[in-house]
């Protein structure tokens, strides 16, 4: 065998191992569930937040729970994330699962009124390789009611009313 050959056929070779590993690199995963809230919040108001984070049975080995990423939109929320560190187990096994609180959200005194908010959750998690993710839910709009919102909605609504009903 020539020099140009044996080249050949270990790139061949080589090839053919890296596209048969291919589907043994894939991290492991998690779902992840938050329980539905109550549609309105006022301010100084606390809401607990529950949710089910669950491992596949698919998965190769153990999900670490690393940690809980909560975004509010708009800003103006508080949050606190100790029940998730307090609450949770340090990892879940293929086919495991928890339930329970993982956070909550105060409307703080600066809370403006009459707003929709989003809150979005993401949990990070890393598998026994080594690699790390983040599994996200986005849930939970509320709103801090304004008692003259549903006026100014009013207002608003008879005002196109009569401008279409002119025409």
């Amino acid at each position: 065998m020539n020099r140009k050959s044996i080249v050949t056929l270990f790139l061949m070779v080589l090839m053919a191992g890296v596209v048969l590993s291919a589907p043994l690199a894939r991290a492991d995963s998690l779902t992840f569930v938050l329980d539905p809230q109550p549609a309105l919040i006022s301010t100084g108001t606390t809401l607990s937040f529950t949710g089910t984070i669950t491992a596949p049975g698919a998965n190769v080995g153990p999900v670490y729970l690393d940690g809980i990423s909560i975004v509010t939109s708009p800003a103006g929320l508080l949050f606190d994330d100790t029940p998730f560190f307090a609450n949770t187990p340090l990892f879940l096994n293929p086919g495991d699962f928890f339930s329970g609180e993982l956070f909550t959200v105060t409307a703080g005194p600066n809370t403006p009124g009459t707003t929709l908010y989003l809150v979005q959750a993401s949990i990070l998690f890393s598998d026994a390789a080594g690699a790390s993710d983040a599994t996200s839910f986005q849930s939970a709009s509320f709103m801090v009611p304004e008692p003259a919102s549903m006026l100014l909605l009013g207002m608003g609504l008879a005002g196109l009313g009569l401008v279409r009903r002119k025409r």
